[in-house]
């Protein structure tokens, strides 16, 4: 079985090739992958096991698939691992080393005044590895790949076929997730698999600060990032009540959708975080006594099972009281600057299909498809400024319409899915929880929503005809900025759940993960249930 030391010196050989999110190293991450796995006795015997899958951006999925000897067999699980990390400048002076977890951890047991009490108590210990993806998600990482190095020598004898799947930008958009279905589809076609579990290493969470207990998932929370674009009334400064500020509307809807408990769902005793804002800006391209009128607020909302069409009314209502809130505001001051009445008209709400309805109307269908296609062709920046591109363009062909905040959904979108009921997971985490106690270790607490966001999402069946034709009217750009496969069907029938390492602090300069607890408790837990998984009738 895989000893405290050999998993050690595999996680420093993922963590040390800094993998962050769009970086060359991460394009390159799969070929290290590669080499490490080809090493193990299985790979190095079959070398077309594992495959690189190209995401069409330059990076690239790697499937690694190990088949035990004997009649060949169909049920298998995939084990599932993002290998992108978020940067490193939070580490300051010691950014260098963060790629380095013995020699940080060294560093830091020089220097542990530097670490908050909670990551001192850790680093005293001796338990803990500190460094960046050591945490999130490398250590899952690492007890797959030592999963797969005990079932090829045969210290470990699933059932069945084990597929690894590593994937790239877990960390921004899931294109790795996304583009690997395809891949996924094609290998079961081609070898003949049944894919009867994805098992998910992501760390555990802390539900507060200081909670020590383990934690495994039966899903994972869905996230949309709601867009509010704000078409203001051109005015000069020097006239401001005569106009209205993009910039103000865009405040008064970021303070009105922060932390709002409409936005926040409830399943049993979990409940997602408040709504917050990640991003605000306005369009102006240059400074001008103009008042600006083109903004745009981004806000991250988490969700669980509430269906997509009540959370973007609830979204509509919210923004229509801030509209109705602004304007009573614009009217005090008008009354205050010893004006009648103010110029500007009431503020309406629409949506991005209203928009583009009355762009049509105005300019007619295929001036507006052409409009659509330039935007999404020749707009700067990543996926999300293309899709405010995208309605800023349609904005343009209708100025008079101001003023306006207008409704869409920008990239990425993760459906929340939810196996808790399924009858085999249920025997998959009983499984694994025996493993701990049988260790003599605290059991993990099950939880039907992973604390963050994951790749587990894209798992089962979770953009149904009518969320995806959603979808297709709310996110501008849809199918070319961000589109999930309709091979997501592959895992149609297939649950997942995550079980993975103890650690803390997920991109902050105090990550670490709990090494005893992956070697004596993670690795018996993933065995147990990867042997639940395959031997189990499905149901």
């Amino acid at each position: 079985m895989t000893t405290r030391e050999t998993w050690v010196n595999t996680l420093c050989r993922l963590v040390e090739v800094g993998s962050v999110t769009g970086s060359e190293l991460e394009a390159a991450f799969p070929r290290h992958l590669q080499a490490l796995l080809s090493e193990q006795a299985y790979f190095a015997a079959h070398p077309d096991a594992i495959t690189l899958h190209p995401t069409g951006d330059g990076r690239e999925v790697l499937t690694a698939l190990f088949r035990p000897a004997g009649p060949r067999r169909t049920d298998t699980v995939v084990l599932l691992a993002h290998y992108d990390v978020v940067g490193v400048e939070d580490y300051g002076p010691r950014a260098a080393l963060a790629f380095s977890p013995v020699r940080l951890t060294g560093v830091l047991r020089e220097h542990p005044q530097d670490l908050p009490p909670d990551a001192r108590q850790d680093l005293h210990s001796g338990r803990f590895l500190f460094g960046r993806g050591v945490m999130d998600m490398k250590a899952g990482l690492a007890s797959e790949v030592a999963l797969l190095e005990e079932a090829g020598t045969g210290t470990f004898r699933p059932e069945g076929n084990l597929l690894l799947l590593a994937v790239p930008d877990e960390e921004v958009n899931s294109v790795g997730m996304r583009s690997a279905l395809d891949a996924l589809l094609d290998l079961a076609r081609a070898h003949d698999l049944i894919y009867r579990l994805v098992l998910n290493t992501e760390p555990v969470f802390p539900r507060l600060p200081g909670d020590r207990q383990p934690y495994l998932y039966t899903g994972s929370m869905g996230k949309i990032l709601a867009g509010f674009y704000c078409l203001g009334q051109v005015s000069h400064v020097g006239e401001s009540l005569s106009g209205l500020n993009a910039n103000t509307m865009a405040a008064a809807l970021t303070m009105a959708l922060e932390w709002h408990p409409a936005l926040v769902q409830h399943y049993r005793d979990e409940t997602t975080p408040p709504p917050t804002n990640l991003l605000q800006f306005g369009l102006s391209e240059r400074y001008s006594v103009q008042m600006p009128f083109r903004a745009v607020t981004l806000t991250n909302v988490l969700t669980y099972d509430r269906p997509l069409a009540d959370v973007l009314a609830a979204l509509r209502s919210i923004a229509e009281h801030a509209a109705s809130r602004l304007m009573a505001e614009y009217q005090e001051a008008v009354h205050r600057a010893g004006a009648g009445q103010g110029a500007v008209r009431d503020i309406r709400v629409w949506t991005w299909q209203d928009l583009r309805r009355a762009a049509e109307s105005r300019v007619g269908t295929a001036a507006v498809a052409s409009a659509i296609a330039g935007a999404l062709a020749s707009w700067p920046g990543d996926e999300r400024a293309r899709a405010v591109g995208v309605v800023d363009t349609l904005a343009a062909l209708i100025p008079a319409e101001a003023p306006l905040m207008v409704l869409f959904l920008a990239p990425p979108y993760y459906p929340a899915v939810n196996f808790s009921e399924q009858p085999l997971v249920s025997r998959v985490v009983d499984a694994a929880n025996r493993a701990l106690t049988d260790a003599g270790l605290l059991a993990y607490r099950p939880q039907a929503f992973y604390g963050g966001l994951s790749d587990l999402s894209f798992v089962g069946d979770p953009t149904p005809p009518a969320v995806r034709a959603l979808l297709e009217e709310t996110m501008p750009g849809w199918g070319t900025l961000y589109d999930i496969p309709l091979s997501a069907g592959v895992f149609r029938d297939t649950p997942g759940l995550n079980i993975g390492p103890i650690g803390f602090d997920a991109h902050q300069a105090t990550e670490r993960v709990d090494v005893d607890f992956a070697v004596a408790g993670l690795l018996p837990a993933l065995r147990a249930a990867v042997r639940e998984a395959l031997t189990a009738v499905p149901g």
